[in-house]
Protein backbone atom coordinates (compact mmCIF):
# COMPACT_ATOMS: atom_id res chain seq x y z
CA UNK A 1 0.00 0.00 0.00
CA UNK A 2 1.34 3.15 -1.06
CA UNK A 3 1.99 6.48 1.51
CA UNK A 4 1.82 9.78 1.74
CA UNK A 5 2.82 12.33 4.39
CA UNK A 6 1.22 15.49 4.67
CA UNK A 7 2.62 18.34 6.66
CA UNK A 8 0.91 21.57 7.35
CA UNK A 9 0.62 23.67 10.46
CA UNK A 10 -3.00 24.26 9.99
CA UNK A 11 -4.32 20.64 11.92
CA UNK A 12 -7.60 21.34 10.08
CA UNK A 13 -5.59 20.68 6.61
CA UNK A 14 -3.88 18.04 7.35
CA UNK A 15 -7.12 16.46 8.59
CA UNK A 16 -9.13 17.01 5.43
CA UNK A 17 -5.99 15.95 3.14
CA UNK A 18 -5.36 12.69 4.91
CA UNK A 19 -8.95 11.50 4.62
CA UNK A 20 -8.68 12.49 0.52
CA UNK A 21 -5.96 10.30 0.43
CA UNK A 22 -6.72 7.81 2.52
CA UNK A 23 -9.73 7.69 0.21
CA UNK A 24 -7.59 6.52 -2.22
CA UNK A 25 -6.76 3.68 -0.61
CA UNK A 26 -3.30 4.44 0.89
CA UNK A 27 -2.12 5.27 4.24
CA UNK A 28 -1.87 8.99 4.93
CA UNK A 29 -0.08 10.03 8.20
CA UNK A 30 -0.28 14.14 8.70
CA UNK A 31 1.82 16.18 10.96
CA UNK A 32 1.38 19.91 11.60
CA UNK A 33 5.54 19.97 12.82
CA UNK A 34 8.08 19.75 9.97
CA UNK A 35 9.98 18.43 12.73
CA UNK A 36 8.46 15.94 13.79
CA UNK A 37 7.38 14.83 9.88
CA UNK A 38 11.10 14.68 9.15
CA UNK A 39 11.88 11.89 11.98
CA UNK A 40 8.45 9.73 10.65
CA UNK A 41 9.59 10.32 7.00
CA UNK A 42 13.60 9.25 7.73
CA UNK A 43 11.35 6.00 9.01
CA UNK A 44 8.72 5.34 6.73
CA UNK A 45 10.24 6.49 3.33
CA UNK A 46 6.88 7.56 1.90
CA UNK A 47 5.88 7.55 -1.58
CA UNK A 48 4.48 11.20 -1.83
CA UNK A 49 4.99 14.15 0.18
CA UNK A 50 2.29 16.75 0.24
CA UNK A 51 3.75 19.67 2.14
CA UNK A 52 2.69 23.39 3.04
CA UNK A 53 4.95 26.13 1.74
CA UNK A 54 5.12 28.56 4.69
CA UNK A 55 4.64 27.43 8.37
CA UNK A 56 6.74 28.30 11.11
CA UNK A 57 9.66 26.98 12.16
CA UNK A 58 10.68 25.31 9.07
CA UNK A 59 8.75 26.45 6.04
CA UNK A 60 8.23 23.97 3.01
CA UNK A 61 11.32 24.23 1.00
CA UNK A 62 13.53 23.87 4.39
CA UNK A 63 11.77 20.52 5.04
CA UNK A 64 12.11 19.47 1.96
CA UNK A 65 16.05 20.18 1.87
CA UNK A 66 16.42 18.44 5.00
CA UNK A 67 14.81 15.27 3.95
CA UNK A 68 16.97 15.61 0.77
CA UNK A 69 19.80 15.59 2.95
CA UNK A 70 18.49 12.61 4.81
CA UNK A 71 18.56 10.65 1.54
CA UNK A 72 14.69 10.94 1.18
CA UNK A 73 13.79 11.39 -2.73
CA UNK A 74 10.07 10.90 -2.58
CA UNK A 75 8.76 13.34 -4.68
CA UNK A 76 6.95 15.99 -3.29
CA UNK A 77 3.57 18.15 -4.26
CA UNK A 78 3.61 21.76 -2.46
CA UNK A 79 0.77 23.25 -1.26
CA UNK A 80 0.60 27.58 -1.20
CA UNK A 81 -1.30 29.91 -0.87
CA UNK A 82 1.74 32.28 -2.92
CA UNK A 83 2.27 30.72 -6.57
CA UNK A 84 4.14 33.78 -7.76
CA UNK A 85 7.35 32.92 -10.51
CA UNK A 86 10.12 32.59 -7.65
CA UNK A 87 7.73 29.65 -6.06
CA UNK A 88 7.52 27.58 -9.44
CA UNK A 89 11.39 28.19 -10.05
CA UNK A 90 12.02 26.31 -6.44
CA UNK A 91 9.99 22.92 -8.45
CA UNK A 92 12.99 21.05 -9.75
CA UNK A 93 15.48 21.72 -7.45
CA UNK A 94 13.86 20.18 -3.97
CA UNK A 95 11.91 17.37 -5.91
CA UNK A 96 8.63 19.36 -6.03
CA UNK A 97 6.40 17.68 -9.01
CA UNK A 98 3.25 20.08 -8.42
CA UNK A 99 2.50 23.62 -6.99
CA UNK A 100 -1.14 23.70 -5.72
CA UNK A 101 -2.61 26.86 -4.79
CA UNK A 102 -5.02 27.10 -1.57
CA UNK A 103 -7.51 26.20 -1.21
CA UNK A 104 -6.51 23.19 -2.44
CA UNK A 105 -9.61 21.75 -4.80
CA UNK A 106 -9.95 18.51 -3.80
CA UNK A 107 -10.40 16.91 -7.79
CA UNK A 108 -7.31 18.32 -8.40
CA UNK A 109 -5.18 17.24 -5.89
CA UNK A 110 -6.67 13.75 -6.52
CA UNK A 111 -5.60 13.24 -9.56
CA UNK A 112 -2.41 15.10 -9.48
CA UNK A 113 -1.70 12.71 -6.70
CA UNK A 114 -2.42 9.50 -7.96
CA UNK A 115 -0.28 10.60 -11.49
CA UNK A 116 2.54 10.91 -9.20
CA UNK A 117 1.62 7.64 -7.44
CA UNK A 118 1.82 6.01 -10.86
CA UNK A 119 5.23 6.85 -11.85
Amino acid sequence: MKKVVVVDDDASIVRILCKVIESLGCVAEGFTSPVLALDSVIKCRPDVLVVDMMMPVADGIQFLRECRKKGIDSPAMMITGYTDITTTRMLPSNGIKKILPKPVRIGELTTELQLMLEE
